[in-house]
């Protein structure tokens, strides 16, 4: 009987992976369920590819320029890589993401590179994720969140106040710090109850914007291996400390919410004790839970989705997600303005006329409805999409028909919100900055060119906290342009405005020295 030594066991490793190589290519080439749609042989045959333009190519971040090559040359449906399939057509769209009793799971790598699998963002299962996404989504509601206007208002004339006393010294403001921090620290003070320090301390906005654009750089390589954000998430500061430094705040703040969520969950545990039953939110504003925490802890899902681990990757995601995205938009937003002066100076007619006295600002309710300041908005998020990245679905039941494609069921599919947002024939001119396109005749903002006004994504994946955001967003906007005039200091938009990586969210160069502005005056 022949045995093998060790040294021929080895010797036949790489023989057995290259037949193994061999066989993998050859079925994905050939009888893979995807091999007769259209795409470059090289893309089915590997992953490789994906990988070459996303983490080698440039700056990283590159392969949505080459889904968009591909589409060019095979057509509106592309495979893309082994297993997926990249669809450009609006008019699919809701078939795709479509709400109602459609079941769509997620695509694995498409939301667990955040490295929070438990969180709402983070999970995979359709029926799991509606169930994690019904509490919060109350939470997030326009009826509940209206509770947080003095929330909004206090952090908004702290930002202001900053801006006045930097335009009596003439500085030259990072706005994007700003905005970042003033977003962050509201949406820490809705859902934890206290803020984390960014309005007191320059260096450490500084710093939050660093670990901000750190995670930003490292998403293309946790999408390509989702599971390594999950394994140091975990490890101590001081280890990522030395590994990554600018990663290292984030770890502290995972490492703060979790203590809290451990918090919450002994007070509650404290009021169920006391009580004799578990208390029950009812959704009404008047009885909004303090945190999040207590709106998972308080809601009717089953204890194994009330764990700390639960509560701690809902917590990390809103931070991250409620913050930067909003800061990024209205750092587009304020350079967009000031390089479209006609632009501006209506916005600031109707503002004028709207908040005759500019340190006196009105309810949150008429930002919400002066219909210039909306469309200016809607103009951004359409211009610069906040979400780059396919957003890739899996529908595990149902086949999909696209024209005389049949896509069976379990196959990863995905769109790009960009390709929606900048449709030539549903936005004329799609790279022109032009608030007007969404003003009806009358001045007022036009329902029917929402179609594909998708900045948030649509169906049962979409942004939690968008009408939040979309409120932030307009009142911060508002106060800046009524109170401030500002210039841009060396800022160049190739640089420091347009969207060159896919960073899950869109990033511009590493090299950008932000937009940058000198408050001029403050507006009487």
């Amino acid at each position: 009987m022949f045995i093998p030594t060790l040294t021929e066991s080895l010797l036949a490793l790489p023989v057995l992976f290259t037949v193994y190589s061999i066989g993998l290519v050859v079925y994905r080439l050939y009888v893979h369920p995807l091999a007769k749609f259209p795409g470059p042989k090289l893309a089915a045959a590997t992953r490789w590819y994906e990988f070459y333009f996303d983490i080698l190519k440039g700056s990283g971040g590159q392969f949505m320029y080459e889904t968009d090559r591909l589409h060019e040359i095979y057509g509106p449906i592309v495979r893309i890589n082994p297993d997926e399939l990249h669809i450009n057509d609006p008019e699919f769209y809701d078939t795709i993401y479509r709400a109602g009793a459609a079941i769509r799971d997620k695509f694995p790598p498409s939301c667990l590179f955040a490295g929070t699998p438990q969180g709402t963002f983070g999970t995979v299962k359709h029926e799991v994720h509606r169930g994690r996404k019904a509490p919060l989504a109350v939470y997030f509601s326009r009826r509940v969140y209206r509770t947080a206007e003095p929330i909004l208002r206090s952090q908004i004339d702290s930002f202001c106040e900053r801006f006045a006393n930097a335009s009596h010294k003439g500085e030259v403001r990072d706005v994007r710090v700003d905005y970042l921090s003033t977003a962050t620290e509201i949406v820490s003070l809705y859902a934890f109850g206290h803020t984390i320090g960014l309005h007191h301390s320059a260096e450490e906005a500084h710093d939050w914007l660093l670990t901000v654009k750190a995670i930003a750089a490292v998403s293309p390589f946790f999408k390509q291996y989702p599971y390594v954000a999950q394994w140091l998430l975990p490890c101590p500061e001081w280890l990522v400390a030395i590994l990554y430094p600018v990663f290292a705040p984030s770890i502290r703040l995972h490492g703060r919410m979790k203590r809290e969520a451990v918090e919450a969950c002994k007070r509650v545990a404290e009021l169920e004790a006391a009580s004799g039953k578990a208390p029950i939110w009812d959704g009404s504003p008047e009885t909004r839970p303090a945190t999040v925490f207590e709106c998972i802890l308080h809601s009717s899902l089953p204890p194994s989705e009330k764990s700390v681990t639960r509560l701690d990757h809902d917590a990390f995601t809103a931070i991250f997600g409620g913050g930067d995205p909003a800061a990024r938009t209205i750092t587009n937003c304020t350079f967009y303005l000031l390089t479209n002066p006609r632009v501006l100076k209506k916005l600031q007619a109707e503002l004028d006329a709207a908040i005759p006295d500019p340190n006196a600002m009105p309810e949150m309710q008429l930002f919400e409805d002066l219909p210039y300041l909306n469309a200016v908005m809607k103009e951004t998020l359409r211009f610069q999409a906040i979400s780059t990245s396919r957003l890739e679905v899996v529908c595990p039941t149902e086949t999909l028909r696209y024209k005389d494609w049949v896509i069976a069921p379990g196959t990863p599919v995905g769109m790009s919100l960009r390709h929606l947002l900048h449709d030539p024939v549903f936005y004329p001119n799609p790279h022109t900055f032009d608030p007007s396109r969404w003003l009806d005749a009358n001045g007022k903002i036009n329902p029917t060119k929402d179609k594909y006004y998708v900045p948030f994504h649509r169906g049962h994946r979409m942004c939690l906290g968008y009408n939040f955001a979309t409120t932030m967003m307009l009142m911060t906007m508002a106060a800046v342009v009524r109170r401030f005039e500002l210039e841009l200091v060396d800022t160049i938009y190739e640089r420091d405005v347009k969207i060159v990586r896919d960073c899950f969210i869109g990033e511009v160069e590493p090299d950008t020295k932000g937009v940058k502005v000198r408050i001029v005056k403050v507006r009487e």
